[in-house]
């Protein structure tokens, strides 16, 4: 078990490591969630996806290419070749050798920081089929109390809905979608008003947007509160996103500085 980091202050906001502490370690590896702990983070965001043989790995992009000293899709590789790949030379030559996590090796260091909660993206279509057996092995595992489930895509949402009633299942969501007219009622934007119709249709019980439609449509977080659901904003980097995201009143902000976010929202005044 990993030794247990110093109390800390409770605050208002949760502070979610993007990828991990994505500023300090490469993304989506041990040495980031390491530097997520060592952050101060409530949480870690990762990214699941599927090698050609079926294996959960941690990784965010389609293809090998941009984290890894490798080439190619994850989907169309087996999971021996792109856990050959090196995940961190491109990062800083001090974490070459640093290989892409297989859910069983991010249960491990999960099962070791056990103050540590987990905002789990599955990338693309998933079914619930395939859902099921990764939400099996966090239950086996006493992972699932403190992991949240999420995807952009509505069908992964629903089956992760489907397959795990026990979970918490959020939305990603990239733009608002598309609504006839503009104003609905009592003024709200006609889109957030289906913005809410759609979460509710995929049971998803939080809502996770980019950051800029927070400032670009200011009733945004007030809405979904009202609700009933959860707002957790990504991937806000800068004290003027977190002041918005803030005042906004996001129950979590999703960053790739989560020691920086920590140390401001401690700072802040109450």
């Amino acid at each position: 078990m990993r030794p247990e980091r110093e109390a800390l202050p409770v605050i208002a906001t949760r502070v979610i490591a993007h990828r991990g502490d994505s500023s300090e370690a490469p993304e989506n590896t041990v040495p980031s969630f390491d530097a997520a702990l060592q952050a101060g983070a409530d949480a870690i965001e990762v990214d699941l996806q599927l090698t050609a043989d079926g294996v959960v790995v941690v990784i965010h992009d389609d293809l090998l290419d941009r984290t890894t000293d490798s080439v190619g899709a994850v989907g169309e590789l087996d999971a021996r070749a792109v856990l050959a790949a090196d995940a961190g030379s491109w990062f800083a030559p001090a974490f070459a050798g640093t290989r892409v996590p297989t859910l069983d090796a991010l249960i491990e260091w999960a099962v070791g920081a056990p103050g540590m909660g987990w905002l789990l993206e599955f990338k693309g279509p998933w079914s619930e089929l395939s859902v099921a057996p990764v939400l099996a092995q966090l239950r086996a595992s006493g992972v699932a109390g403190r992991a949240v489930v999420q995807s952009f895509d509505l069908g992964t949402v629903r089956a992760l809905r489907a397959a795990g009633p026990d979970f918490r299942v959020e939305a990603l969501v990239f733009e608002l979608p598309a609504a006839d007219g503009v104003d609905g009622v009592d003024g709200v934007d006609a889109r957030i008003e289906r913005l809410v119709e759609v979460l509710r249709e995929v049971g998803a019980e939080g809502c996770n947007p980019y950051g800029v439609l927070l400032a670009e449509h200011p009733q945004l977080a007030d809405v979904l509160h009202s609700a009933g659901f959860t707002v957790t904003p990504w991937t806000l980097d800068e004290p003027e996103h977190w002041v918005r995201a803030v005042e906004a009143g996001v129950d979590a902000i999703i960053t790739n500085r989560p020691g920086v976010l920590r140390a401001w929202l401690e700072a802040k005044p109450a």
